[in-house]
């Protein structure tokens, strides 16, 4: 059964509906909007089971152990103009879980929107999906409870917020009630900050320049001035104004990460001065900003059960 709250500010906030377990809260989310639920709202969930991540990657949220949360909202603008959505998606975010964790710079985004610590240990992130020209779907998971165990040892460590070496400055404790009413704030403050920045980019017809989003993406991103590696999915990526085409590499290639690009595209530095502009692709750092490689989790292992953080849970582009 699902519970309904509403966590209305103003009228503007979206109403959170509970669910004690569901297949996906992306799909739970599309059945209540196609049932005439109005937007916005969101749906949470702490048991997860058919989860689904960025180019169909299965993920799930063991029971308790994680946070999966999908905000619907009717956008204001049309989807040839959304490229900035999954990134200051991102912020709103980040800003919640800074408030909560009472980590500050401690957190940071990956191109463009997974939530990582500042010693590169992935929190969570983000699924966009479009429901017809007018819905956005926008799919949020967040690790909970630690430790966290890897189906994929070669996967990003993971960073959790309660139990031991959770980076939460404060924890709710054991108590299945305390964590399902910590739980529950933290999705409504999710919830709340991403439609507050996605409202603010519509105002601003998508232009994150003028909206001020741009510049403040960039102060939280991690992974500008990095040297990553890339798999290029876009459909339309472009070589940059002194990158011959002949000089571009295939897909795995290595590059530095130099800025973003006016809709939000990555650009990054190959050899002998070329440029690419990324849009769409897997972008994985290479080394922290000292150079040191990012430390081993405490207490993660290597295990067979499924992920609990989402496996580069990102769509670029709606």
């Amino acid at each position: 059964m699902a519970s309904s709250e509403s966590t209305t500010r103003g009228g503007r906030a979206p109403a959170l509906h509970v669910l004690a377990h569901t297949s996906s809260t992306q799909d739970a989310a599309r059945d209540l909007l196609r049932s005439g639920v109005e937007p916005p709202f969101a749906v949470l969930t702490r048991d997860q089971r058919s989860g689904r991540g960025r180019l169909g990657r299965p993920w799930s949220t063991p029971p308790g152990g994680g946070l999966a949360l999908t905000l619907v909202r009717a956008s204001g603008i049309g989807p040839g103009v959304r490229s900035w959505y999954p990134l200051v998606t991102g912020l709103g975010a980040l800003e919640a879980l800074r408030g909560a964790t009472g980590a500050g710079g401690g957190i940071g985004l990956k191109w463009p929107n997974d939530l990582l610590t500042a010693d590169a240990r992935k929190l969570g992130g983000i699924l966009l999906e479009g429901d017809g020209p007018g819905h956005v779907l926008v799919g949020i998971g967040v690790n909970l409870a630690g430790p966290v165990e890897l189906a994929d040892a070669s996967a990003l460590p993971p960073a959790w917020l309660w139990g031991e070496d959770g980076i939460a400055s404060a924890d709710p404790g054991p108590v299945a009630s305390a964590r399902d009413a910590a739980a529950r704030a933290l999705a409504a403050a999710i919830a709340e900050g991403v439609e507050r920045e996605l409202a603010l980019l519509d105002a601003h017809e998508g232009d994150a320049m003028a909206s001020g989003q741009r510049e403040r993406y960039g102060m939280a991103c991690l992974t500008l001035g990095r040297e990553v590696r890339f798999d290029d999915l876009s459909a339309t990526s472009v070589p940059g104004p002194r990158a011959p085409a002949a000089h571009l590499p295939d897909g795995g290639a290595t590059a530095r990460a130099l800025r973003l690009d006016a809709d939000g595209r990555l650009v990054l530095g190959l050899p002998e001065g070329a440029e690419r502009v990324v849009s769409a692709g897997d972008v994985r750092h290479l080394r922290t900003l000292d150079g040191d490689p990012p430390p081993a989790p405490p207490g993660a292992t290597a295990a067979t059960s499924a992920p609990a953080s989402p496996d580069d849970i990102q769509e670029t582009h709606p």
